[in-house]
């Protein structure tokens, strides 16, 4: 910031002359003005959930808002349930009966969670409405929006894995719970549920030949997610598809 300096004008109105003096008292560039007047009086979220590193909000004409909670995960082992062959790209057992869920210890990439709630007026609850989530190489607090986020190749991700998870009958609580709680229940609800083999994505370009060969080489190396060729999600970067999520007004 600038220190402070006099300046004078001659100014000309009408019949008259008047020589103006003008002290700025301090000066500032526009951006670091706004940051400062954020950190003075900054947006009240509420407790956020478990490992947010971000969030965004943004209100309709009539003062519907739309947040989204950004939450990251370290990469490493994930055990996760999937109902099916995990060996195979679809579910080939014809029997009529519900397969026998098979538990698996995967090498997972880091991940964001991108949860989007809704609130249809001021005082009306707010409900979350859908789960996204995308394998990422970089951490967010180190490259923010920017961050390039790829297609975590798992089942039950709508539009080939650019699109939000089916939550299928996964439940949050009811509106008297926290809305940290419900975000933090929505997680650990996918990943705790049994995954099925609808939605199944393509292996072939991926050094993987399926579920199973996933879990078999992650046994021989916990760090094979360094390896897989995770394919470029639709909307390139973190602050893309929070865009895409909650366009600005």
């Amino acid at each position: 910031m600038a220190t402070s300096e006099e300046r004078r004008r001659i100014a000309i109105e009408g019949g008259l002359v008047r020589l103006e003096r003008t002290v700025i008292e301090r000066e500032a560039r526009t951006e670091d003005f706004l940051a400062e007047i954020a950190r003075m009086q900054p947006v009240d979220t509420g407790v956020l959930p478990e490992g947010c590193v971000l969030m965004a909000r943004r209100f309709d004409a009539q003062k519907r808002s739309s947040s989204l909670f950004v939450i990251e995960r370290a990469p490493g082992m994930q055990r996760i349930l999937f109902n099916g062959d995990p060996g195979a790209e679809a579910d080939e057992d014809d029997s009529g009966e519900p397969p026998e869920a098979v538990a698996l210890n995967l090498s997972w990439p880091r991940t964001l969670w991108i949860c989007r709630t809704n609130q249809a007026a001021a005082e009306a609850a707010t409900v979350v409405t859908d789960l996204w989530v995308v394998a990422v190489k970089t951490s967010v607090r180190e490259t923010e929006r920017n961050t390039p986020i790829f297609c975590l190749p798992m089942p039950n991700i709508y539009h080939e894995g650019h699109g939000p998870i089916c939550m299928g009958n996964i439940t949050t609580g009811d509106c008297a719970t926290p809305l940290a709680d419900r975000i933090d229940a929505a997680v650990h609800g996918v990943l705790d549920s049994a995954w099925n083999s609808d939605l199944m994505p393509e292996f072939e370009s991926l050094e993987i030949a399926s579920l199973a060969d996933w879990a078999e080489k992650s046994a021989a190396d916990p760090a094979f997610h360094r390896q897989i060729t995770y394919r470029p999600h639709r909307q390139a970067s973190l602050g893309g598809l929070l865009q895409h999520l909650a366009p600005s007004p």
